[in-house]
């Protein structure tokens, strides 16, 4: 698909999440009329309303109330659980430049971006590291989860859990027979040896038919 008719797409999204115009549900319908293809230039997992109930419940049952999402892209589907679940998710990219550069093709995100380029850049000591993902998300204390949706890096993966001390991982991806690939994969994340005994699979939900959350608590 050309960048073209992906900015197409994008255009009636940034429409429907603007201040003055928003409506997530109208979101959820614009993403139910598009084919698959298409659907994944906007968004790799295309949630329901009734998904989204039900993972509100679930993140209620154990007072998730703020996720920092890494590798967030566009933060389409964060701004819809902003949204939707009366929760706040916060975005975590690379590349400041890429994101922010002035270009009729550039894609621009749906939510304020945090930059991880200086902790990658330059050697950075643990607390720093750590300090930096608390203010991501404009909190002091590790009361946030961390969300990986279809996330493909496992060095960045594996680092990025052993900067965390909170209690929450929330991993999205594909299914067991979906034709896609993730790293981590949900309900295989495959953590580093000296942490998996660290986390267990609390719950899982199916998105749909392709796609599967699962959360993971710190023991």
């Amino acid at each position: 698909m050309s960048t073209v008719l992906t900015l197409d797409l994008y255009k009636e999204i940034y429409y429907l999440t603007q201040k003055e115009t928003k409506n997530w549900r109208q979101v959820l319908k614009y993403g139910d009329g598009l084919e698959l293809n298409s659907k994944r230039k906007l968004l790799w997992t295309w949630p329901t309303e009734k998904y989204l109930q039900n993972l509100k419940y679930l993140l209620g049952e154990f007072d998730i109330k703020d996720i920092l999402s890494i590798g967030c892209g566009s933060g389409l589907l964060e701004w819809l659980l902003t949204e939707s679940l009366d929760i706040f998710v916060y975005g975590l990219e690379i590349d400041r430049n890429w994101w922010q550069r002035q270009s009729q093709y550039a894609i621009k995100s749906f939510i304020k971006l945090n930059y991880a380029d200086d902790i990658f850049v330059v050697p950075t000591h643990l607390e720093d590291a750590q300090t930096f993902l608390q203010n991501c998300c404009n909190l002091r204390n590790w009361n946030f989860a961390l969300l990986f949706c279809y996330f493909n890096n496992r060095q960045a993966f594996l680092y990025y859990v052993s900067v965390y001390k909170g209690k929450w991982i929330i991993l999205i991806g594909p299914s067991e027979n979906a034709n896609v690939h993730s790293d981590p994969m949900p309900l295989q994340p495959e953590f580093e040896i000296e942490s998996a005994k660290q986390w267990q699979l609390r719950e899982s939900l199916h998105i749909n038919e392709c796609d599967i959350l699962a959360l993971y608590e710190r023991l």
